[in-house]
């Protein structure tokens, strides 16, 4: 049974005007830290709102009030009486300062001060899983990447049945720079799998489980993923633009022909019609999910370069061979001279496939040009 009195800081024979005046402070406290940038910090406030407005349907209304003090007294009268013991509740007073500090440090972004009395908690608290968590967050933002991998592996064998903890233990190796890609994303993987066995429709997992796949390069799986979310409406606005990203690598994969060049970079090029139109749609059902700059242009720029592809490159000199050809053949039509004819013909139709080149025929030229050196 939730202590109402407790979350709020108040006794039980506070009056209804400190109890609502308490509530809207605590409100307004929380509901500022719901748009907060740490996906843990948004959680924690969310589940703070909840609670507080349980609250105050609970001790709002005189009569839920009195039942819910009858209950609560119950609760209490059946505590262990050692637990109630002086030392224990000095602990539990210093125990509530170090959870204010800790809220204060995070709040003006003093995040080593706030990994140190998070330290203070858990020694106070080894076993309880939420003090782990917040350790594992506070030792993150202050960069102590090793101590916020331990702290949260700790919450996690406290509770390993909470698919919350797993997200944060990706979270935390994806943001560790003191240990190696390779290393970071099989432990993000490992740990995001272990997440989705709990809790295998929740969109954020899904998302970055997809996003590990993207990086693999296994466009089609993300792409499959992320098209599930959105089949069933769950893909947010972070799944989005990785969406939009898939679909063009897609592209790049199944419709284009990389090349290596001398810097190691790859350039990729059409040399088929068809593949192009293919490619079109593709990029075409890919922009309804672009909403961020690099989306947008890397849509951009594949469409542009597929429009390009598909128009012709003119080289003016051999025109104006043809055109001397042209009146060669004229002049030839009036002797009827046969070889004259076939010569001059011969000279117009070189020289206008000369002149107009279609770049998606450059390209095969191009490719194959390279790949017999």
């Amino acid at each position: 049974m939730i202590d109402y009195y407790d979350l709020l800081g108040l006794d039980m024979d506070a009056t209804q005007d400190a109890i609502e005046e308490q509530i809207a402070a605590e409100m307004n406290k929380w509901r500022k830290r719901v748009n907060a940038p740490n996906p843990e910090r948004r959680r924690e406030a969310e589940e703070k709102q909840e609670l507080l407005q349980k609250a105050k349907e609970v001790l709002g209304d005189p009569q839920a009030r009195e039942a819910y003090d009858k209950k609560l007294r119950g609760q209490q009268s059946n505590t262990n009486e050692t637990q109630q013991a002086e030392p224990n509740d000095r602990n539990q007073a210093n125990l509530e300062e170090l959870k204010r500090r800790l809220r204060f440090f995070e709040d003006e972004g003093s995040y080593k001060e706030a990994a140190a009395v998070a330290g203070e908690i858990t020694k106070i608290t080894p076993n309880d899983p939420d003090a782990r968590l917040d350790a594992a967050d506070a030792n993150l933002q202050a960069k102590n990447f090793a101590d916020a991998r331990f702290e949260i592996n700790e919450a996690i064998s406290l509770e390993p049945s909470d698919a919350h903890y797993y997200y944060v233990a990706s979270h935390i190796y994806l943001m560790s720079d003191d240990i190696d890609s390779r290393t970071s994303a099989q432990e993000r993987r490992a740990y995001i799998d272990k997440a989705l066995v709990m809790d295998p429709d929740y969109p954020l997992y899904n998302t970055i489980s997809a996003q590990l796949f993207y990086n693999e390069g296994n466009y089609q799986t993300a792409i499959d993923i992320l098209e599930r979310l959105q089949a069933n409406k769950k893909l947010d606005r972070n799944g989005e633009p990785l969406l939009a990203l898939a679909y063009v690598d897609k592209v790049k994969d199944n419709y284009m022909t990389a090349v290596e060049l001398r810097n190691g970079n790859l350039e990729y090029y059409f040399t088929s019609k068809a593949e192009i139109h293919m490619a079109k749609d593709v990029l075409q059902n890919a922009s309804r999910y672009a909403h961020t700059a690099q989306s947008k242009r890397a849509i951009t720029e594949a469409i542009s370069l597929a429009d390009r592809t598909l128009k012709s490159e003119y080289n003016f000199k051999f025109l104006i061979v043809a055109i001397i050809g042209a009146f060669w053949f004229l002049t030839a039509l009036e002797s009827f001279s046969i070889i004259q004819l076939a010569i001059s013909g011969a000279i117009v139709y070189f020289s206008w496939n000369k002149f107009r080149i279609p770049n998606v025929v450059r390209n095969q030229k191009f490719i194959k040009t390279l790949q017999k050196n």
